[in-house]
């Protein structure tokens, strides 16, 4: 995913007040995405995953 996809994403769940978080791990530089309301996150692997929440938290179909 690229910068202005993930700028995208984010002002999407911003929207929703949602956090998300692109963050590289350390151990094996994997990204995985952040995804924080209400001081709980949920944590995606896949950008299509991530999307699938959106679409959830937006309440659209999947």
């Amino acid at each position: 995913m690229d910068r202005k996809e993930f700028d995208t994403l984010r002002a999407r769940f911003a929207r929703r007040r949602y956090v998300l978080q692109r963050v590289h791990r350390a151990d094996n530089s994997r990204v995985t995405y952040h995804v924080t309301r209400n001081t709980q996150t949920r944590v995606f692997s896949h950008p299509h995953d991530l999307g699938s929440f959106l679409a959830v938290v937006e309440g659209l179909p999947v």
